[in-house]
């Protein structure tokens, strides 16, 4: 299914396409901002680390000259709308604009502090709407696609995991308002639901430290492997293509089927 949607996502020609990528500084997602350059896209991405800004940065200036890597806070609306306003005056309208910063650890909810659980809900959720909140003035009307990166949990109760699972589910439920009162401008608002990802940030901070824990997701795995960042990366080009154009609210869950072993 993957292979097909990256060859039709081709034909529908991407290039030329404006890609802002919050998030988009490390592991799987700057491999998807690093696919959309191939595809002659202009590039942004940002995270909070200037150091993997400047990764970033020489990592896509190899590919394609009209790209660039800022750093900002996703929580924080001014420095967010300040990225993309400067995006915006270097590269025109967001054709797609990709919610992805992340933030996670593991804990009982009884050892999570308030403020542990509030930083997660700011980074991802509070993020998410910052990231699609500022972005309205810049986006192409109509034909802009935003996605948000989300997650299983979202939708399924995991144990160590309330302030992600909390967070997220606000994540699904902001794409559903945003794709019911944005379509009418011709924007379309879905999100991408990975499974465990080969060298992304869930992999090298939460599974990998624990041999157990990563066996245990293993087990849940239909598919009996972590997904591919070009896998994920693909599936994005999917949406961001004209052959998505009738696809809105909605959650495309990419997880080798790790929901169905999933119980609530």
């Amino acid at each position: 299914m993957v292979n097909n949607l990256a060859t039709s996502s081709k034909g529908s020609n991407l290039t030329g396409k404006n890609v802002f990528i919050s998030g988009g500084t490390r592991g799987f997602v700057l491999e998807m901002a690093k696919d959309f350059a191939k595809l002659g896209c202009a590039v942004t991405v940002g995270s909070r680390s200037t150091e993997n800004c400047l990764h970033a940065q020489q990592e896509l200036k190899t590919i394609h000259n009209k790209v660039q890597a800022l750093q900002f806070d996703a929580r924080n609306y001014e420095e967010v709308a300040s990225a993309l306003k400067n995006s915006h005056e270097l590269f025109g309208d967001f054709d797609v604009v990709i919610a992805a910063q992340a933030g996670n650890f593991v804990a009982p909810a009884n050892q999570i502090s308030a403020n542990g659980f509030k930083t997660i809900v700011e980074i991802d959720l509070i993020g998410t709407f910052n990231l699609f909140r500022s972005s309205w003035d810049f986006l192409k009307k109509p034909g802009a696609s935003l996605i948000a990166i989300t997650t299983p949990s979202a939708s399924k109760p995991v144990t160590n995991q309330a302030h992600v699972c909390s967070a997220k589910a606000g994540v699904n439920m902001l794409i559903k308002c945003l794709a019911l009162e944005w379509g009418g401008s011709g924007i379309r608002v879905n999100g991408i639901s990975p499974g465990p990802v080969m060298d992304s940030f869930g992999m090298d901070k939460v599974l990998a430290t624990d041999k157990a824990i990563q066996e245990k997701v293993l087990s849940m795995l239909p598919l009996g492997r972590y997904a591919h960042s070009s896998e994920i990366s693909k599936l994005g080009q999917f949406l961001a293509s004209d052959d998505s154009s009738y696809i809105t609210g909605t959650i495309l869950d990419i997880d080798g089927g790790m929901q169905l072993n999933m119980h609530s």
